[in-house]
């Protein structure tokens, strides 16, 4: 460990850390040993050190004794560290006397987009080192240390925004502005509370001209995409958010928002950038997957339909990976297959890919479906009535077959027979099941 806290050029930051308290809430006995002792050579008392057992003591020392600094781990058990980000801001508005620091297992670039996107001032990659770990802190409090003035004023308005005092903090922004000859950060949190007031117009001008200073400024680029969504302008979302990326890693968790935006703007070969990102994440939630899988389908079927259809077959056949056995992308994927007249392929797909978490009878009803589409009419009779005498019996069954005998040409008989049983085993439907009947009898007239 490099730090002297005793020699002068140290001082400001002894001083900073005197009298500090400190809680780290993170399962390996080792790492948390590793922490500690750090936090005791920058200058924090031992007994200011609080090693809770378990997230619901964390969370209550948080509360209660308001400690400055906090150690968590980002996802222990599905206990996320960021509910205690929340909580720390909630009890500590102001955050120019605090760190934030988590402790990952994931060492993906995406992860340090968590810094960018909360006031998380550090993440510490495991397996760490106590150089990794000191650099962690240096580069995470650094500005925290020596404040200037400005940021001093900006800290302040930020805390009084999380404590709903909005004019005391716009008062206070104006006043940074002014003093500042690039008041980009400021006038960005003026232009957040505007767009909170209705002023949106106002709002957008002042976050451009931010860029216009700063081209690549975040908060600036964020607040952008953000107000564009919210007035459904998806183009200038979309430009916005390429802008993000181009120059900052990608949050797993904007994921979903981006597939969709990408949708929105028919910009479907994104998915496969993101779905890219998605396999560095190590402990992806479903949401995240489901998107991705579902995004892919999207971007399988453009593929397919614009005459790409190896580039579509392979989106296809990611999407039904990430699927989970969902019944509703599966049946998309097989869709998409079946354009390009892949009927086996859609078949296997189907066999392949389903599994416990698939609607077994909307997946039997589906893969009739299929059948009857391909086969002759006394087939596709025989194998229907084999299943409705199992336990796959649904009225879909009965209305593909009914629309079959129709299509077919058979005898008119033979239809009413059919929709008299339909009507039998599901009476709810006898309404539908009677138009297709009337069908069938205007198109014999």
């Amino acid at each position: 460990m490099s730090f002297d806290k005793n020699d002068k050029k140290n001082k400001h930051i002894v001083d900073w850390f005197r009298n500090k308290s400190a809680v780290i809430y993170e399962p390996a006995s080792m790492n948390r040993t590793s922490i500690k002792k750090m936090l005791i050579v920058y200058g924090l008392n031992m007994d200011k050190i609080y090693v809770p057992e378990t997230f619901v003591d964390a969370k209550d020392f948080i509360a209660n004794e308001k400690p400055d600094i906090v150690f968590t781990r980002d996802d222990n058990k599905g206990e996320k560290g960021l509910d205690l980000l929340d909580l720390h801001i909630e009890t500590i508005p102001n955050r120019l006397n605090t760190g934030f620091f988590l402790v990952s297992e994931d060492n993906s670039p995406s992860i340090s987009a968590v810094v960018l996107d909360t006031e998380v001032d550090g993440i510490l990659t495991l397996p760490f080192t106590g150089a990794s770990l000191e650099k962690i802190i240096k580069l995470g409090l650094k500005k925290k240390y020596k404040p200037n003035p400005y940021n001093k004023m900006i800290e302040e308005a930020k805390g009084k925004m999380v404590q709903g005092d909005v004019e005391g903090a716009l008062q206070i922004l104006k006043s940074a502005s002014d003093m500042n000859k690039t008041p980009v950060l400021s006038n960005c949190y003026i232009a957040k509370i505007l767009i909170s007031n209705n002023d949106e117009k106002e709002a957008e001008e002042m976050l451009l001209e931010n860029l216009n200073q700063n081209t690549k400024h975040y908060l600036s680029l964020k607040e952008l995409a953000k107000l564009y969504k919210h007035q459904s302008r998806f183009k200038d979302q979309y430009d916005m958010t390429s802008r993000i990326l181009d120059e900052y890693a990608m949050n797993p968790e904007k994921i979903p928002d981006l597939t969709k935006l990408s949708i929105q703007n028919e910009k479907y070969e994104d998915i496969w950038n993101y779905a890219k990102v998605f396999s560095t994440i190590k402990t992806p939630s479903l949401k995240i997957t489901q998107f991705i899988s579902a995004g892919l389908a999207i971007c399988g079927r453009f593929m397919v339909k614009t005459s790409r259809p190896d580039e579509g077959k392979k989106a296809i056949l990611k999407s039904a990976k990430m699927a989970h056995g969902k019944f509703e992308i599966l049946k998309s994927l097989a869709e998409s297959l079946l354009l390009i007249g892949d009927k086996e392929g859609a078949s296997k797909l189907l066999n392949d890919h389903a599994n416990e978490n698939t609607d077994e009878i909307a997946l039997e009803v589906f893969q009739f479906e299929i059948f009857a589409r391909e086969s002759l009419t006394p087939q596709t009779l025989e194998r229907g009535r084999k299943l409705l005498n199992s336990e796959f019996k649904a009225p879909e069954i009965y209305q593909i077959l009914i629309e079959k005998l129709i299509s077919g040409n058979m005898k008119i008989g033979i239809i009413e027979e059919m929709v008299d049983s339909a009507k039998k085993d599901f009476p709810d439907l006898s309404d539908q099941f009677q138009q297709l009947l009337e069908k069938a009898q205007s198109n014999a007239a």
